[in-house]
């Protein structure tokens, strides 16, 4: 189930989700941040969601501190999240989680590049790989065949040899917050 919502008059998605409620959820989310910070959308009785805008209560003061692009990526990285999770269990995934916890692996590739609470993008992770450690590339990305946006595995792969890079320079550890840095 995909989430969108319209920024700027133009359809954006909020991501994939296992479930229609999670999706509906994932909107809703996004519904009440467009309530908080944009003056034209804040009566409750006048945005519109899925579920009751009490239900999202304890989100409320996470939302007022989030840009709107901070939480399209949170939300998208939930979603890809349960995809995963789904794949992975070969059913159903998990009950919603909570879009603005990360999972540690994506956030120790974000500090590695200094992108704060960002998503790194495809290109990102690759210029990083390829400037740095080539031979942590996977076979079809060495030698310039790589090419941005035409391949399916990107993501995937590329965190992949990202984090298997990070621990080769950590000793084979993965560094956690307590953990710095050799």
């Amino acid at each position: 189930w995909e989430a969108r919502f319209r920024k700027s008059g133009k359809p954006t998605s909020l991501g994939c989700f296992n479930t229609e409620e999670e999706a509906a959820r994932a909107y809703d989310t996004m519904m009440i941040w467009c309530m908080i910070h944009q003056p034209e959308n804040a009566r409750p009785d006048k945005t519109i969601t899925n579920f009751s805008i009490s239900d999202y209560d304890f989100k409320i003061p996470e939302l007022t501190q989030m840009t709107q692009e901070d939480l399209v990526l949170a939300l998208r990285r939930l979603g890809r999240k349960q995809a995963s999770e789904h794949s992975n269990s070969g059913g159903r995934g998990s009950s919603m989680l909570h879009p603005l916890h990360d999972n540690a692996e994506e956030a120790r590739i974000r500090e590695d590049l200094g992108l704060g609470n960002k998503d790194p993008t495809c290109k990102q992770m690759y210029d990083r790989i390829s400037d740095q450690a080539p031979d942590f590339l996977p076979e079809k990305a060495k030698g310039g065949k790589y090419v941005l946006g035409t391949l399916k595995m990107q993501r995937t792969t590329l965190v992949k040899a990202y984090l298997k890079w990070l621990d080769s320079r950590s000793g084979g550890k993965k560094e956690g917050k307590g953990s710095q840095k050799k």
